[in-house]
């Protein structure tokens, strides 16, 4: 079961797992070059996007071993702990 996210001030978002720590860069650190790219695809396919040009291989590992809900809850705790520019 993951641990709390912390949104730590030197730009970091961690996500604890039992298999390891995600570490994300904060949500307002993410380029705008990565949200025009996800600026008009369904949901999922943004947030897979967004995983992929942010994180590296063993990060991604660790998020394929998440299940739907973990993933719901990461990726809802990382978006809370900052704001992204809204549609």
């Amino acid at each position: 079961m993951p641990k709390k996210p912390q949104d730590h001030k030197s730009g970091l978002f961690e996500w604890s797992t039992d298999a390891g720590t995600i570490t994300l860069p904060a949500i307002t650190k993410i380029k705008a070059g990565t949200l025009r790219k996800i600026r008009n695809v369904p949901d999922l396919d943004a947030v897979f996007i967004l995983l992929e040009d942010v994180c590296d291989a063993e990060q991604l590992a660790l998020v394929d071993n998440l299940d739907v809900g973990e993933l719901n809850d990461m990726f809802a705790a990382w978006q809370e702990s900052g704001d992204l520019p809204q549609s």
